[in-house]
């Protein structure tokens, strides 16, 4: 519900403005009464993105009870005003962020913008700690093709980044793969390279080069490549993807194995989503499937590749439960590797072994103990 400003109602020198595009504001929440929109179509974009989850915490963080007498009183109220307009930045980020994952580049916008809103209130104009929600903006709008407003994003991060020289390399990988991949889309193929190599470079300093992280470069200097028709050169950085997540997969499914078996004693990893979030699940399955998109077409459907690369990927399935697919992807693989290096080879068998973990019949005496 939305209430209709009344111009001569307002303060002397107040102007409310849209909490979507900063235009003068006709339009107030009936809820909150503190946020504020242009027209009712700004104001279902920010509900449907984060306002209905935020609206009831609005009115508390704009306009705080007025401060008492009580010093001690008074430092508790900021105290506790502080520590709300933090987990608002958080809460607004995380949403952000799952709607991206999710395809909802334009209801992200809204909850992206409220955090950058709260970081500003709490740290500054200009201050590092903004970079996180100028990225997700910048993303959602890359999400849109609206890449000159993308770009301007990237560049307000950019300046924060460029004020704070001992900026850790984690914001900068980021910041440069965004650029990379807006170039990359403008058709700018040597630009996107440039970006993409800085990329890999604060990556790897920050996380190492054979990192899960570090594969997301790789990959997009893959399709720089692959736009320039460079194909060995994209085969090359694939391959380089595939391994390490390959090595990453399997590894973790060991570790999480290894916790089911000593469960009593508190292993720390006992899931995927120990690790990875939904966005980096995301990712991963969507670069492993352009993977073997790419490597079909340039290799054919029966080269060993895409046999390794459909097991990888029925890793990363099997691992977020996705069993009917992780199946179909052993399968696919298991024929491909039962060609090449034949049925005795270890490989042969990882897959065989990891494909009956799913197709395997449950006993009685497993029936039993549930």
């Amino acid at each position: 519900m939305s209430l209709r400003l009344n111009p001569l109602s307002c303060a002397r020198g107040v102007k409310y403005q849209c909490e979507m595009c900063g235009q003068a504001a006709s339009l107030a929440c009936a809820h909150c009464r503190v946020t504020y929109y242009c027209s009712k179509q700004h104001q279902s974009l920010d509900w449907n993105g984060i306002h209905e989850r935020i609206c009831s915490i609005m009115a508390p963080i704009r306009n705080p009870p007025e401060a008492l007498n009580n010093e001690d009183e008074r430092r508790r109220r900021q105290l506790t005003l502080t520590m709300n307009r933090h987990a608002l930045i958080e809460l607004t980020r995380a949403e952000a962020s799952k709607l991206l994952v999710q395809g909802q580049a334009e209801l992200a916008i809204p909850a992206a913008l409220q955090s950058l809103k709260v970081a500003i209130d709490v740290f500054g104009k200009g201050h590092l700690s903004l970079v996180p929600s100028y990225l997700l903006l910048a993303e959602a709008n890359m999400g849109l093709r609206r890449f000159q407003q993308a770009e301007e994003f990237l560049q307000m991060a950019n300046w924060a980044i460029y004020k704070n020289p001992d900026s850790s390399a984690h914001l900068r990988s980021p910041l440069r793969r965004l650029f990379g991949r807006i170039y990359l889309a403008q058709g700018r193929y040597n630009d996107a390279l440039e970006q993409l190599a800085h990329d890999v470079y604060y990556s790897s300093v920050s996380h190492g080069p054979e990192h899960y992280k570090t594969a997301g470069g790789y990959f997009q200097m893959g399709m720089a490549f692959l736009k320039k028709d460079e194909i060995e050169k994209c085969l090359a950085f694939l391959d380089k993807v595939v391994d390490i997540w390959y090595k990453f997969l399997t590894g973790l499914r060991s570790t999480i194995a290894g916790a089911r078996d000593k469960a009593s004693e508190g292993h720390p990893v006992s899931s995927i989503t120990d690790v990875l979030d939904d966005a980096e699940i995301g990712d991963a399955a969507d670069v492993l499937r352009s993977i073997i998109d790419t490597r079909i077409e340039f290799l054919g459907n029966q080269h060993i590749a895409v046999g390794e690369v459909s097991y990888v990927l029925g890793v990363l399935c099997h691992l977020t439960g996705h069993v009917e697919k992780a199946a179909h992807l052993y399968e696919t693989a298991l024929r491909i590797y039962e060609v090449h290096v034949g049925a005795d080879h270890n490989l042969t068998i990882d897959i065989q072994t990891s494909l009956n973990e799913i197709t395997a019949p449950t006993t009685p005496s497993a029936l039993n103990a549930m």
